[in-house]
């Protein structure tokens, strides 16, 4: 049976908990799910230094596990470039996976970020996807991401805000924080919202059930042995 990885890269048990149970209720049949995280690292991630601390624990932990395809659970889409080197089967970050999402099914596209140290970061990967061309805005809720489970009230009001301020037709939950406040939302709100956690997981398992990997012509080929020079 084909196994998709899940990866919170934080150590916060709680958020790997809540992705454990979203992303099972969309598993497709036919595919193994494993929910897990690093134990060193950081407790959450906002901005780049956390970014960059998480991303040597999630390849430690990369290469101890076995499966078909990964999905790394940061919008930021901390380690992903990495893990394409260390992985041969595809590797996905929610980031992308939402961005990517919303301009399948909107003209006009918002996200939402816990902080607003996390914005130059998502409009970075979203020119750098080049899927900028319909994104309205990234906005901070201005809540740390330890904080957000507890705030529903707070984050639907920021994001009726943001909606009507950038007159946007979809909204990107720009934090694996937000995946269980997904279907609530988008009840509020009336229009899509997207957690890129529950469509990776779809996209991953239909990459995988088409045989596809990930290229390792040049960029993301194995990393190359290095002999000491002394």
């Amino acid at each position: 049976m084909p196994k998709i990885a899940i990866i919170n890269p934080n150590t916060t048990v709680v958020m790997t908990d809540s992705l454990r149970v979203t992303a099972g209720r969309v598993t497709p049949l036919g595919f193994e799910l494993l929910v897990t995280q690093p134990t060193a690292g950081v407790a959450s991630i906002e901005g780049f230094s956390d970014g960059i601390k998480a991303s040597h624990a999630l390849m430690e932990l990369t290469n101890q596990i076995e499966a078909d395809g990964w999905l790394v659970a940061c919008a930021d889409d901390t380690g992903v470039d990495a893990l394409r080197e260390i992985c041969a089967g595809p590797v996905m970050g929610i980031g992308q996976a939402a961005m990517q999402a919303a301009t399948l099914l909107s003209a006009r596209y918002s996200i939402l970020t816990p902080m607003q140290r996390s914005v130059a970061i998502l409009e970075n990967n979203a020119r750098r996807y080049g899927l900028n061309a319909s994104l309205q805005g990234v906005h901070a809720l201005n809540l740390p991401v330890l904080a957000i489970e507890k705030n529903f009230d707070l984050i639907k009001q920021r994001a009726r805000q943001i909606l009507e301020n950038d007159n946007s037709e979809c909204l990107v939950l720009g934090c694996a924080g937000f995946t269980q406040f997904r279907k609530p939302l988008e009840d509020a709100l009336g229009i899509p919202v997207i957690d890129g956690v529950q469509v990776g997981v779809h996209w991953l398992a239909g990459l995988i059930n088409l045989g596809l990997k990930t290229s390792k012509h040049c960029t993301y080929n194995y990393p190359e042995q290095k002999t000491e020079v002394l």
